[in-house]
């Protein structure tokens, strides 16, 4: 096709009473047009003042010529009322933007234009339908024109023109569709003043396309008016988060920003369902407890807990130097001392407990359940400090403590003697017999029985071991790789594994005759001075080379 020839749409007669009949508004059969010839035909018209014909000209080369030059031609000579048919027809084209839907509805209202009003939202209610799959296009061909359409049409702003235009009527027959809109939400909350049900009608609109735009829309705006609203805010936030796979949290944390408890809910179902290294570390900080306030000043969200159960978890990932720095800098030790485990640092751990006067109960639980990860040096230390009068006295009573010293005991005498152990107790005058009797001897008494156990199954592996080296050994012959006889000595071994007589393995005896690597050979027969001692190194050799 040559430049110029191009599609356009056929010519409709205008009613000429100014009303757009709905007929009017629909698209008419494609033919081939000149578009040169088509845009000078309009420009002539447009100068000779048939303004209908020229916008109807204008109307076949759409897609060509950019509507915006046609518009504005047209208010610039006062004579936008010859509009709404021509905007009409760029929606039906698929090329509407939402500055032309303000400025067809606005010129409707302006020159009373109702009936066209009318038509124009049945157009809308129909292109919905269609959309939604209430009216198939397999019943009838002409339905598949709105499909179209129907992306062009930004229903938020058409229900918000028609509202401001003063047709309320039109604007509610196309909220019939069950889809929220702006105008729907602005009123309950700023009419009505009825916040919950605004929020609830949000937290519902997951499916609806525009449910995410009404939640950041007017999200802030609940949160800051009502508790109960607040939540559900809150929710919804967790519902679009977890149903848009790509979605980092981000939009909603701004969102929900300020507002610690529902941030802190929304971060809690968010890190259950996909957690980010950004979105759990900003849930940490928020649940860190700390004896001063930190992020919003509130202190009645922390979870010592949650915030434990997480550093703890290898499989959730966040900024563990940032936390740490975090916790070292709000005195929080029990956080900085499972972080440094976290991250193998288990010495500097209970240097860090020690130094920084953690609560003792607090460290024993830990020492208890990181027991095999904590060198002997450390538990000596911790033997030594704890077997004091002073921390005896308070902690006696203490359900893990016993416990807490059978172990030490145990780990102590890694690297100490049993004269340290006993000279230790005592020296502290709370330490009775009885208590050495019932519980320092129990915990020896397993240790003995431990090493025994121990001691007895390295013996069982040993003869094991001893067994099958003393058991006969079948024996299969080495073949030469180059004749294929048994080998007789003295041969080649090469480190590729290849064997062969020194007879086959030619005058280069620095190479291997198979594969030509390169290696210095092993005369066995020079080295050893039988053959059954060359044929046992030579087995050794070459279970080596292909180990």
């Amino acid at each position: 096709m040559t430049e110029g020839k191009l599609k356009g749409i056929r010519r409709i007669n205008s009613s000429g009473s100014g009303q757009v009949r709905l007929e009017e508004m629909m698209p008419k059969q494609l033919i081939i047009i000149d578009y040169d010839e088509v845009k000078r035909n309009a420009e002539n018209d447009f100068i000779e003042g048939r303004y209908d014909d020229a916008l109807e000209k204008y109307s076949q080369i759409i897609s060509q010529y950019d509507p915006e030059l046609v518009i504005v031609k047209f208010f610039n000579y006062g004579l936008e009322k010859h509009l709404p048919k021509y905007l009409m027809k760029v929606f039906w084209s698929g090329q509407a933007t939402v500055h032309i839907t303000q400025l067809l509805i606005s010129i409707l209202s302006k020159y009373k234009l109702n009936d066209s009003v009318h038509n124009f939202v049945t157009i809308v209610n129909n292109a919905q339908k269609v959309n939604s799959g209430q009216i198939s296009e397999a019943e009838d061909p002409k339905w598949s024109k709105y499909k179209v359409l129907y992306p062009t049409l930004n229903i938020d702003t058409i229900i918000d023109m028609l509202n401001q235009c003063g047709y309320q009527n039109e604007a509610s027959r196309i909220r019939i569709s069950n889809r929220i809109s702006d105008y729907d939400i602005q009123a309950l909350i700023f009419e009505q003043k009825n916040y919950l049900e605004a929020a609830t009608k949000i937290h519902n609109s997951s499916q609806d396309p525009n449910g995410k735009h009404l939640l950041l829309k007017f999200g802030p705006t609940l949160l800051s008016l009502d508790s109960a609203s607040g939540r559900l805010i809150s929710q919804a936030a967790s519902i679009y988060y977890r149903k848009e796979a790509q979605n980092d949290g981000t939009e909603f944390v701004k969102l929900l920003w300020g507002y610690p408890a529902y941030l802190t809910s929304f971060l809690k179902d968010a890190i259950a369902e996909k957690p980010t290294p950004l979105l759990v570390t900003l849930y940490l900080e928020l649940i860190l407890p700390s004896k001063t306030k930190t992020m919003f000043n509130s202190d009645n969200i922390s979870n010592e807990t949650a915030f434990i159960a997480i550093i703890k978890n290898k499989d959730i990932q966040f900024n563990e130097n940032q936390i740490l720095s975090i916790c070292a800098e709000n005195k929080y030790v029990l956080g900085v001392v499972w972080i440094l485990t976290r991250k193998q640092l288990f010495h500097d751990a209970i240097t860090y407990a020690l130094n920084n006067n953690l609560d003792d109960k607090k460290l024993i639980d830990y020492c208890l359940e990181v027991e095999a990860s904590i060198h002997p040096k450390d538990w000596s230390n911790l033997f030594a400090i704890y077997t004091g009068e002073q921390k005896w006295a308070k902690l006696q009573g203490f359900d893990n403590f016993v416990h807490f010293i059978q172990k030490a005991v145990i780990n102590t005498l890694k690297v100490r003697n049993i004269d340290f152990v006993f000279s230790t107790l005592l020296k502290n005058p709370l330490v009775t017999f009885k208590f050495i009797d019932n519980n320092i001897k129990k915990a020896l008494a397993n240790l003995y029985n431990e090493n025994k156990r121990v001691v007895h199954d390295q013996k069982a592996i040993q003869d094991q071991i001893n067994s099958i080296k003393t058991s006969e050994e079948v024996q299969y012959p080495l073949i030469c790789s180059i004749c294929q006889r048994k080998i007789t000595y003295p041969c080649a071994i090469f480190k590729c594994g290849h064997i062969v007589h020194q007879s086959c393995s030619g005058t280069d005896k620095n190479c291997c005759p198979i594969c030509k690597h390169i290696d210095p050979a092993v005369n066995v027969k020079e080295r050893f001075n039988n053959d059954q001692e060359s044929d046992h190194a030579s087995r050794i050799i070459i279970s080596t080379v292909f180990q």
